[in-house]
């Protein structure tokens, strides 16, 4: 019989037959197949979801393949996929594809191009963009034909890309929607990648030089030397939340050459600031960056220089050569702008004023998982405005005044806040050889505006303006073929609310004063008929005029005017109303009640007809006694 040892050896013989047999099997069968024109046919089984294709493809030890000239393509309902590489080594798992998902571990790859574009039905809003997107080999379009066919593909899963262990030499290519890098990086690490559905990043180190980024054409960063480290828990992108990038840890340092579009990204998504927008020339760009669970540590840096930015603002665009500063200290980020030999520009292209410096400094939370609040300060010191003829646009229509000349100094501050989107600043303006005009007058003189902007809702464009005033100093006064000089005239409106989106569009209570009536007078008359006799006293001075003043989208209400002067005593309330709309004129309707020395009567104003009253006065204008109006509060 045999000996125990005999048996051993038999087995252990037995044995070393048996995997001898499955390596030659392995090696050689595999091998084989992979070498045979039936290997890409059976991987191919379903072309639908998957189309795998290499030139050559080998293994020498279990799981683990070489293959040469690797292209994938991948789709599912929502997304495309296309990942090219010259070489890959490594952990392959090709069959997992038939579970909607593509696992590869310790994976080294040379020559690597990755493709994203997502799938949409046809009439899809966004489907002008398609020639934007990334072609994607073996599927012709992106475009999801409603169809038998496309009932069929409602059983295919999600897609899921998985990678561990991941090292990358010479990544040429990265497209995702549309969004391209291209360039020639070095990447490490692990990903797990549901297409716009979940994303994590395992210890990603991505090392590039002389590379470029364009995010959605023409927005281009040309980028001389990268070296980003980041780590990301998984994520949610179907729900992106600022809560999701607590699980962000990341060291950024950025050289590059970008355009100045590249700051909206930054005002919209991250500052809150969606109200300004940035356009210019292309500048330097510096960025040093920690992050730490989503919060940027002290020390960030950000730097950009640009020999020409413009920044649109709400009502005007200011450009110059610009530089842009971003710190962190303390959990707080600071963005200061400094635009020198600024020019303001309003929307239609006419240069507003020219200032040596034009700054704006923002703060907010370094904090990135918070929704941004912000804190933005505009400033613009010494501005010379070239021509006030631009402040026509905001004078009411119907109100029969513009500005034929003129130019002055001016400062100018704005608070900016994010959260509410709203505002609030100041305008100081003195101008020199100003000359406004109405239908029958033109004054000439001195004008100084203090403008009070208590509030400004950037979202409505709803003012308050309540404490502004108005004055003209030595002016002169000429009307038909009379002229006054010497005159002046201040104004004060508190409170004074715009609205120009509701149906009272500009609310105010006026304290007027004046040298004499004649300016008053002269003003008035263009818009509305007004009694022979009151002309005698033009020249009644110390005029003191209160008014509520309401302006509506038709219309123009003075529920309440109190004129008094040295000769001259009016309390009336009058509405003016459009003749036509091809006729920007306003006929009054109302009375006043007049005293003129020893004259008083009561004047009626049925649009262009204008009757007096002189019977009982007291009782005529107690029928008509003024009722206090609302809607001016603060």
């Amino acid at each position: 019989m045999p000996t125990s040892r005999a048996i051993v050896k038999k087995v252990l013989r037995g044995l070393g037959v048996v995997v001898l047999l499955v390596a030659v099997l392995y090696w050689g069968g595999v091998n084989a197949l992979l070498a045979s024109p039936w290997a890409e046919p059976l991987m191919n089984l379903r072309p639908e979801l998957a189309q795998l294709h290499f030139s050559r493809a080998w293994t020498l030890v279990p799981g683990k393949f070489e293959v040469r000239d690797f292209q994938l393509s991948i789709q599912d309902r929502l997304v495309q996929i296309e990942i090219t590489a010259d070489r890959v080594h490594g952990n392959l798992h090709p069959w997992t594809l038939m579970k909607g998902r593509f696992f590869a571990t310790q994976v080294e790859a040379d020559g690597v191009t990755m493709r994203i574009r997502p799938r949409m039905t046809k009439g899809h809003p966004l489907e002008k963009y398609l020639a934007e997107l990334p072609p994607i080999a073996g599927f012709e379009t992106a475009v999801r034909d409603v169809s038998s066919n496309e009932v069929q593909q409602k059983d295919i899963r999600i897609l899921t890309l998985e990678f561990a262990d991941l090292k990358v030499k010479h990544l040429r290519e990265l497209w995702i929607d549309r969004m391209r890098y291209t360039g020639d990086a070095d990447v490490t690490g692990g990903m797990l990648y549901e297409p716009f559905l979940r994303l994590r990043i395992d210890d990603g180190h991505f090392v590039d030089q002389n590379s470029k980024l364009v995010a959605v054409a023409p927005n281009e960063v040309a980028i001389q030397n990268v070296d980003a480290r980041v780590t990301l828990a998984e994520m949610s992108l179907s729900a992106l939340d600022f809560a999701s990038l607590k699980g962000l840890v990341a060291d950024v340092k950025l050289s590059a050459t970008a355009d100045a579009t590249f700051l909206n990204s930054y005002l919209t998504n991250v500052s809150g600031l969606s109200t300004l927008s940035v356009s210019g020339a292309p500048g330097q760009l510096e960025v040093a960056v920690v992050v730490d669970h989503g919060l940027l540590a002290d020390g960030a840096t950000l730097s950009y220089r640009s020999k020409r930015v413009a920044v649109r603002l709400p009502l005007v665009e200011v450009s110059g050569a610009a530089a842009v500063d971003g710190t962190t200290e303390d959990g707080r980020l600071a963005l200061a702008v400094n635009i020198s030999r600024a020019a303001v520009v309003q929307r239609d292209g006419e240069r507003l004023v020219d200032a040596g410096n034009f700054r704006l400094r923002a703060k907010s939370s370094a904090d990135l998982t918070l929704l941004a609040d912000v804190d933005a300060t505009l400033t613009l010191k010494g501005g010379h405005v070239r021509r006030l003829t631009s402040l026509n646009q905001f004078i009411p229509e119907g109100a029969g005044l513009h500005l034929l000349t003129g130019s002055g100094l001016m400062d100018a501050h704005l608070q900016l806040d994010s959260v509410p989107p709203r505002a609030s600043g100041g305008l100081e303006l003195t101008a020199s050889d100003v000359t406004l005009k109405n239908r029958s007058a033109t004054v000439t003189g001195k004008l100084v505006v203090h403008g009070e902007l208590h509030s400004l809702n950037l979202a409505s464009g709803a003012m308050d303006l309540s404490g502004s005033t108005l004055s003209l100093e030595g002016a002169t006064l000429k009307a038909g073929k009379r002229s006054w000089p010497h005159l002046w005239l201040r104004a004060v409106a508190d409170p004074c609310l715009l609205t120009p989106n509701g149906k009272l569009m500009w609310s105010a209570r006026l304290a007027l004063g004046a040298s004499n009536l004649a300016p008053l007078l002269a003003i008035v008359s263009a818009n509305a008929p007004l009694p022979a006799g009151l002309g005698l006293f033009a020249d009644s001075a110390n005029v003191k005029v209160e008014a509520t003043l309401m302006v509506r989208e038709d219309s123009v209400e003075l529920p309440r005017v109190v004129l008094t002067s040295q000769n001259v005593r009016l309390e009336g309330a009058l509405v003016l109303r459009e003749v036509s709309q091809e006729d920007p004129r306003l006929e009054p309707w109302g009375s006043v009640l007049a005293h003129a020395g020893v004259f008083s009567a009561g004047v009626e104003f049925d649009g262009p007809r204008v009757s007096v009253v002189l019977g009982d006065l007291q009782r005529w204008s107690e029928r008509r006694k003024l009722t206090p109006t609302s809607g001016l509060e603060r």
